[in-house]
């Protein structure tokens, strides 16, 4: 209001911030009532069968929940990361570790003439060892783009996963399948919708595989295809991940 007492102490700062916080806060906040009211709502429902009728007229009591520090919730918390430490089967993703020199084609379709792409990308462990995650950055005909990939193994459903974002897109292609040591190939099997070029068109539901081939010495060929709608599979992608060359003969000299 104009004319009102503007007041500076810190308590008030404090006050106006909370009642006037930045969006993303704000937006925060909303989503942790809606947590607790819930969480409310179905303890009440639990103790309704045992509620009996109150004999006073007290105000109730705020609920302080305080830190856990019972020792068996410790333990629990610990067994849980014990038990989902990286298992034997993801020794073999180490072969995506270190730094890669990139090139790679790309045919949109049958008869047309395919897209040349340059770059580099990165390979780390990440989450304590149980992913890998390959960072790129390519160049197609000078249109920059960026890429990650998360590489891991599900130790509940015994497979390899392969979790992927781009610049050319906002959603993620996700898929899964196994790793043939005899023929150092991972096979990984996915469905992607697509949209039409008609917008009044339905998407386009595709089978896809993604095959990483790791027979040549400090190169990953990978390979994707799609099933076409005459069940026909098509190459539509074949990427060179290469080790650079000062990389390889620095490994060669020791």
């Amino acid at each position: 209001m104009l004319g009102a007492r503007h007041d500076s102490s810190a308590q008030a700062v404090s006050r106006r911030a909370l009642a006037h916080p930045p969006a993303a806060f704000a937006h925060r906040r909303s989503l942790a009532r809606v947590f607790v009211v819930g969480a409310s709502l179905a303890t009440l429902a639990v103790l309704a069968g045992f509620a009996q009728p109150a004999e006073t007229k007290d105000e109730p009591k705020d609920i302080v929940i305080n830190e856990p520090t019972d020792i068996s919730a410790k333990t629990l918390w610990s067994d849980l990361i014990n038990k989902s430490r990286p298992t034997a089967e993801h020794a073999a993703l180490d072969a995506f570790l270190g730094d890669w020199e990139v090139s790679s084609y790309w045919v949109p379709g049958p008869e047309q003439n395919p897209i040349i792409s340059r770059g580099v990308a990165k390979g780390e462990k990440i989450i304590g060892g149980r992913f890998v995650q390959i960072s790129s950055r390519l160049s197609h005909g000078g249109v920059p783009s960026e890429g990650l990939v998360t590489l891991g193994f599900d130790a509940r459903k015994k497979n390899y996963t392969f979790h992927g974002i781009d610049s050319f897109a906002t959603y993620a292609n996700d898929c899964a399948g196994a790793y043939d040591a005899d023929k150092q190939q991972f096979i990984l099997n996915g469905t992607v919708e697509e949209p039409t070029p008609k917008d009044d068109e339905p998407w386009r539901k595709y089978d896809y595989r993604i095959t990483f081939d790791l027979t040549e010495k400090n190169v990953i060929t990978e390979t994707i295809e799609i099933k076409l709608l005459n069940n026909v599979w098509f190459k539509t992608v074949q990427t060179k991940f290469s080790r650079p060359a000062s990389k390889t003969e620095s490994a060669e000299a020791k």
